[in-house]
């Protein structure tokens, strides 16, 4: 597989928003306390947005994989 501009820029993309996803997902009160934010009354939500990040997270890999047919 040939490494273009684009497929690594997808691939850091699934990188960042697996991992994202990933810590959003589980640790869904991490991200306030790094940031010293207000703890939100609903996590479960911010577990939401990790699952969402996560997801986009593998379409950009697959659009990293096979960038002609991730239009």
């Amino acid at each position: 597989m040939y490494l273009t501009p684009y497929r690594i820029l997808f691939l850091l993309a699934a990188l960042y928003n697996v991992a994202f996803g990933i810590w959003a997902g589980l640790f869904p009160l991490a991200f306030f306390s790094t940031f010293d934010l207000e703890v939100p009354r609903y996590p479960s939500i911010w577990s939401c947005v990790g699952m969402v990040v996560g997801l986009y997270g593998i379409l950009y890999a697959y659009v990293a994989w096979k960038p002609e047919q991730g239009n």
